[in-house]
């Protein structure tokens, strides 16, 4: 064929079976028979045992070299003995331990005598000679009768009398007097902040065993809050904490070591800006006062606290409220429910003057009252919830703003 002269197909020798991109079975199989028997059939070359020997050796030697290099990096070799794990803390423990040291300072522990039976709980310091506690803890004992004593006991065991300054019986506060003891006072929290999921730490000090420490969340703020006796008290901050009964009126204290409330029952505690009110009043006048509008109110399905009744000669009724008015705001803050109504007013001394944003129909206007002085007394559960009730030997104009709904 032109131009493959050399190349004839006729006079070529096939192509080795390896330059092929095909085999066939047969000359697989005959290639490894042919190449078996060449290497049967080939001569061996004589072996060097010497020289075998020594690369073995040097081998291993160096492998043996390298082995101990590489531990002795790692610092195998510097090791005494086994090393010590240490113990395993939990994020939240390690956190109440670091706010407990901050607190723990301005926590006493409070014992009451009455009639040779002790009552035992804690106290927070508001000052250096002042301590806040409640009434759960000190009993019978507030009322100084013969046979009953109060004592604050701090870290070095000792035990000092107190004197009783004041008591809110509306709140269950109480405030006492130990001149004998110089106390670190608590940093208090400012504002509102506190919300439902938050950490907390309640603290507390035993008169036998030292500092009492749990940790816990916020599991509501506001509402209504029920105690053993069936009273329910506004605008409570619930926990998920379980109280000794010698934390009881301990501190309920954030993350940041500011006290936010005062511990009573049940895991719940007193906020902290109820408590500052009622302490400065029991500080100055040796009793505190709690506004009262006079009505009764219920839970507004647009919110707010809606007004089914208004005492006659109220506060309420001289500041123009009417049934039906939806109460909104206090002095600009939002009252999204009848306790958070409450709660603002019993915040407030009576005879403090308010502003309260009123929804008349479709009307919004601001109406001025100057607040009554709620009873001390308690009223028990409300059978519907949301719904604010007289009992029946409370009158109506002492609702809200009072003890309980």
């Amino acid at each position: 064929m032109p131009g493959f002269e050399d190349d004839d197909e006729g006079t070529r020798p096939p192509p080795h079976p390896l330059d092929r991109t095909w085999l066939h079975p047969s000359e697989l199989f005959a290639a490894a028979r042919t190449e078996a028997v060449s290497s049967a059939t080939a001569p061996s070359p004589p072996r060097n045992w010497r020289r075998d020997v020594v690369l073995t050796v040097a081998a291993g030697t160096m492998g043996a070299v390298a082995a101990v290099a590489l531990l002795g990096v790692l610092g195998v070799f510097e090791r005494e003995g086994p090393r010590s794990i240490p113990p395993v803390r939990s994020a939240a423990a390690e956190d109440a331990a670091q706010v407990a040291e901050q607190v723990v300072p301005g926590v006493a522990a409070v014992i009451s005598t009455v009639d040779s039976a002790e009552s035992r709980g804690s106290g927070i310091a508001i000052g250096a000679h002042e301590v806040l506690t409640t009434s759960a803890v000190v009993g019978d004992a507030a009322h100084t009768a013969p046979g009953t004593t109060i004592e604050i006991c701090v870290a070095n065991g000792r035990r000092h009398p107190a004197t009783v300054i004041g008591k809110d019986p509306a709140t269950g506060l109480v405030l006492l007097r130990v001149p004998t003891l110089t106390l670190q006072p608590v940093a208090l929290a400012v504002g509102d902040g506190l919300r439902a999921g938050d950490w907390v730490a309640a603290v507390g000090r035993t008169a036998s065993s030292g500092t009492w420490v749990t940790s816990g969340v916020v599991t509501a703020t506001g509402g209504w809050t029920p105690d053993p006796t069936g009273t329910v008290h506004a605008g409570m901050i619930a926990t998920n904490t379980q109280l000794a009964d010698e934390a009881r009126g301990g501190a309920l204290v954030d993350r940041d070591g500011n006290v936010v409330g005062i511990l009573s029952v049940s895991g719940a505690a007193t906020p902290v800006d109820m408590a500052a009110e009622v302490a400065t009043q029991l500080v100055e006048q040796g009793w505190a006062s709690h506004g009262s509008l006079g009505i009764r109110a219920t839970d507004a399905a647009a919110g707010g606290a809606s007004v089914v009744e208004v005492a006659p000669g109220s506060s309420a009724a001289r500041a123009g409220l009417q049934v039906d008015d939806r109460i909104v705001a206090i002095d600009g803050t939002r009252t999204a429910d009848s306790a958070s109504l409450v709660y603002a007013l019993r915040r407030r001394p009576a005879g403090r003057r308010v502003r309260l944003s009123v929804v008349r129909g479709k009307r919004t206007s601001v109406l001025e009252a100057t607040l009554d002085d709620a009873p001390a007394a308690s009223v028990p559960l409300p059978t519907a919830p949301g719904t604010t009730a007289t009992s029946v030997n409370q009158p109506v104009s002492h609702l809200a703003g009072g003890a309980a709904p």
